[in-house]
């Protein structure tokens, strides 16, 4: 999703083609960067040595993404105080923030896969598309990320962002990850 946007970008595809091809990552972004909140932190705390240390590097950089995808989002439709913002400049600091964050969720997944048994794994995999599928489709940089806070806050979020989705006009597959548009 993030090539195919960006190549809109670059290429300076028509406005609208910029806008479903960017609105389809972001919405892909934000609801993986959810479900591993959902699914994956709470197994890489109960697994992991130093996890409080290895969860809270991973919210950081979620929140930093988060708010990198604010900004794409503001740009993306002309937010007044991002008009002036250079596509380029915004592209690349969210692409930076979604690089690290990347870099860090396979560390974290290769770490707590070294740890879990192959049933182990696979039950934690089944788990991650279903949570995605349900999650947030805008970023929330300010919301709690883990625990209990974060499991409800994710469930209202959700709610919230479909009737917003709605009143926008944004289309947006509640079918799955791979289903994702705009």
């Amino acid at each position: 999703h993030f090539e195919t946007a960006h190549a809109a970008v670059r290429d300076h595809a028509g406005r609208r083609e910029t806008i479903q091809k960017t609105d389809a990552f972001l919405i892909h972004a934000c609801r993986h960067l959810s479900a591993v909140c959902d699914v994956i932190l709470p197994a890489a705390r109960a697994e992991l040595p130093d996890s409080e240390s290895v969860v809270g590097t991973y919210v950081e950089q979620a929140r930093r993404t988060e708010r990198a995808i604010v900004q794409a989002k503001r740009r993306i439709y002309g937010e007044l105080h991002t008009v002036d913002l250079p596509w380029s400049q915004v592209w690349s600091e969210l692409g930076a923030e979604f690089r690290t964050l990347n870099e860090l969720e396979d560390t974290l997944v290769a770490n707590l896969s070294d740890r879990l048994n192959p049933k182990s794994r696979g039950l934690l995999a089944d788990r991650l598309a279903p949570a995605e599928a349900t999650s947030p489709t805008r970023p929330h940089p300010h919301s709690p990320h883990t625990g209990r806070a974060g499991h409800i806050s994710r469930g209202l979020l959700a709610r919230a962002d479909r009737i917003w989705d709605t009143l926008e006009g944004r289309i947006v597959s509640h079918e799955g990850p791979d289903k994702v548009a705009s």
